[in-house]
């Protein structure tokens, strides 16, 4: 069986994940974190850019990661979401004016794609998600220095519902939500009928959530404001998920 490796491309870090086989029967080989919040010398010529490239370098190297064939997923937190309506359902109407309708600005600087949420009679529900060209090609560049070019580039939220379709899990229940919680980022999958119904990447992340305070030595303050970010996260979480719940279900019935 081909060796294949996925590239989970994050904020704060970066994922390898090889493995062989197909969604069925899957054996992992290897898996290895690079950690990207690097610190440089504000003074030097050093480009951080630079040194992500050679930390991923020496990881792959380190493991003996499979450089070819891979697939990398691009971050929601990095990613601009936008959900409206077109006064039609023909998807070659809907191909033809969707760019134009997603983002204001200089199309150019984007790369677009878009889902089809849901139709009625005479009325389409798109989602559209942007990324900007200059993140995503700065993103490849590192990469490439390492000798990875992937096939594919997606994004985790999708790469996350790909793998759940795969698996054989949206199968098992008629309704129901993944939440995604990353360091920076979290993002809210709504599924019903084996389908994507809403999606939602929040800028706020539980990077440092499970931390045990005061088994460091935080102060009282530290530990009533470690306390206070859990409440939040956990509030804001629980409100996106209601509302989005709500308006999934009222708008799509299987």
């Amino acid at each position: 069986m081909a060796v294949q490796t996925a590239i989970e491309y994050g904020v704060r870090r970066l994922r390898l994940l090889e493995f062989e086989g197909t969604a069925r029967k899957l054996r992992v080989l290897c898996v290895h974190e690079v950690k990207l919040d690097v610190a440089v010398d504000p003074g030097g010529e050093q480009d951080p850019n630079d040194v992500r490239a050679a930390a991923l370098s020496d990881a792959m190297k380190e493991c003996g990661f499979a450089q070819d064939p891979c697939g990398m997923c691009f971050d929601g937190a990095s990613a601009t979401f936008r959900e409206f309506d077109l006064p039609f359902t023909g998807d070659d109407q809907i191909e033809k004016v969707v760019h134009f309708e997603s983002f204001q600005g200089d199309l150019a600087d984007f790369v677009i794609q878009h889902h089809v949420l849901r139709k009625t009679r005479d009325k389409s529900h798109i989602l559209a998600v942007g990324v900007r060209k200059n993140e995503l090609l700065d993103r490849l560049d590192i990469l490439d220095e390492s000798g990875l070019d992937p096939m594919f580039v997606d994004l985790d939220v999708y790469a996350l519902f790909n793998a759940l379709v795969g698996t054989g899990l949206t199968r098992e229940h008629e309704r129901f939500v993944v939440v995604d919680a990353q360091d920076s980022a979290t993002s809210l999958i709504f599924v019903a009928a084996g389908e994507i119904v809403a999606t939602r990447a929040m800028r706020i992340g539980a990077h440092g959530l499970g931390a045990e305070t005061q088994s460091t030595g935080a102060s009282a303050a530290e530990q009533q404001a470690e306390t206070a970010r859990r409440h939040e996260f956990v509030a804001r979480l629980t409100r996106e998920i209601r509302r989005n719940a709500t308006r999934a279900d009222g708008c799509y019935r299987p």
